[in-house]
């Protein structure tokens, strides 16, 4: 569906599956009627679109609509539009930087005093040494911020920072020089990059989310630990395997936005195999997994669901969690990726894989409700394509049976007839060559959204239910949204 050209792509998280201490398992809902469902049914013609070919995820703000795109020309383009009209404002030349192959290339935008801004990396004219600009633009102009010392060599893109009022990123800046690979933070009000005091962590180590790292000790010379920064200190430091089990490493990926409280630190860690590290292939155990919650004061542990992590079914936007974070629970399962036919991409394929959607309480650990969804649904039944979850109520396979399902509450509703859902299909990469050495390599872009049935098929045209434009696209205020897919944006507004 994509223009971009084809790749291959790790799956980077894996899992485990007995349910750990003394938690009750919760009774399953049972199926109700469908009377309080949304609209997934009457169809919903888009306002405006656009016909760009898009990299990572559209942002809305302050009345503008903003991208990266790939350009005709194969470079990388930041495009801004009118939300009202869907007419393009401006555009710039962008680079993808230093950052990690696999990271899809998002752009990111900032709120700062009462402007609204994008940030991404420019290379400079005639650059061939790998340095590139960093930018901060205001949305609605394109006009960037002066900036005394902008030359930067980011090794994690600029993004807003734990504070929400400068853009933050790692790796190191021209003037002044640093050795060793930091942490930078550019308040667009006063235009110089400084060290960020605030969230600082170990020149070896990586971001996992705003304030939590994880170190690059790795056995026989050391040992990985998980921190936590606030304040310019680190407050504590834990052994990763301590928190997990022996031989889990974020290496194997992570995810810790799966909180809606500042009581507790909610993530997910997976056993990591590094006979893989050469070829990526091998047999991996989907029950190798776990989910904690940490008191983010201290690190101590305050619960641990042995064989926990996140599927298709419980992913959720953070914004909406609050007293309940949506779990699957991996009673058993293998993972096998080998290499493909073309003797080039990795493929996977996935046997006797069985799951329960958790609810569990964030601050104790106790899981609220189970619902039974068996082998399908989760893994995308062994397609590509995959019903999109922005919202809490979506479509799960549920034991065979495609219903809807409230991942905040656990309710179970029956299928409304002639549905229209979001679903998504990851694109291939980006190509471009890599900063600093010139080797071409495609970067994570991202993923189209498109109308499909309950199947995950395509329908055909732009049109979404009021309940699919919800689930998949971008809030832009006034009760409308911004949906990226492979023929560009589509611009939604709802009445309902």
């Amino acid at each position: 569906m994509s223009r971009h050209t084809k790749t291959a792509t790790l799956i980077g998280l894996v899992v485990i599956a007995a349910l750990s201490g003394c938690s009750a398992s919760a009774p399953s809902p049972e199926p109700t009627d469908t009377a309080a469902q949304p609209d997934f049914v009457t169809p919903v013609e888009p306002a405006w679109t656009a016909d760009v070919d898009l990299v990572g995820q559209p942002i809305y703000q302050d009345g503008f609509v903003a991208s990266y795109v790939a350009a005709l020309d194969g470079a990388l383009n930041v495009v801004a539009w009118n939300a009202e009209t869907g007419a393009e404002i401006w555009r710039d030349v962008a680079a993808v930087g230093s950052a990690t192959q696999g990271v899809v290339v998002n752009l990111a935008g900032l709120e700062s005093g009462d402007k609204s801004f994008v940030t991404y990396l420019s290379a400079p004219t005639g650059d061939d040494d790998g340095w590139r600009e960093l930018v901060i633009a205001e949305i609605g102009t394109g006009i960037p911020t002066a900036i005394s010392n902008d030359l930067v060599w980011a090794t994690k893109r600029p993004s807003p920072c734990a504070d929400e009022i400068a853009v933050c990123f790692s790796g190191f800046i021209a003037e002044p020089y640093n050795e060793d690979r930091a942490n930078f933070r550019l308040d667009p009000k006063v235009g110089t990059i400084v060290a960020d005091t605030d969230v600082v962590i170990p020149a070896n180590a990586r971001l996992l989310s705003d304030r939590l790292f994880s170190t690059g000790d790795r056995a026989p010379e050391g040992v990985e630990q998980l921190g936590f920064s606030a304040n310019g200190v680190t407050t504590w430091q834990r052994a990763y395997s301590d928190v997990f089990a022996e031989g889990y490493s974020s290496d194997a990926g992570w995810n810790w936005d799966l909180s809606g409280t500042d009581a507790a630190v909610v993530g997910i860690a997976s056993y990591f195999d590094t006979a893989r590290l050469d070829t990526g292939a091998g047999v991996i155990d989907k029950t190798q997994t776990a989910a904690v919650g940490l008191d983010p004061a201290t690190g101590e542990t305050l619960w641990k669901i042995e064989g926990a992590t996140i599927c298709d079914a419980s992913r959720i936007d953070p914004d909406l969690l609050s007293d309940i974070t949506p779990l699957c629970l991996y009673n058993s399962g293998t993972m096998t990726v080998a290499l493909g036919a073309d003797g080039i991409n990795l493929e996977t394929a996935n046997t006797n894989v069985d799951i329960d959607l958790l609810g569990v309480d964030p601050i104790s650990g106790e899981v609220q409700f189970t619902v039974p969804l068996g082998t399908a649904g989760t893994e995308s039944a062994g397609t590509e394509v995959f019903f999109e979850v922005g919202s809490p109520i979506r479509p799960v396979d549920v034991a065979g049976t495609v219903s809807m399902v409230d991942v905040l509450t656990g309710e179970v509703t029956d299928l409304p007839g002639g549905a229209i859902f979001a679903c998504g299909e990851s694109r291939d990469g980006f190509q471009t060559p890599q900063n600093g050495t010139g080797e071409t390599l495609a970067y994570g872009a991202g993923r189209d959204v498109f109308a499909c049935t309950s199947d995950r098929a395509a329908t055909d045209g732009n049109a979404f239910s009021a309940a699919a434009v919800r689930m998949g696209g971008i809030d832009a205020g006034k009760n409308s949204y911004v949906i990226g897919g492979a023929a560009g944006l589509a611009f939604y507004t709802l009445t309902d």
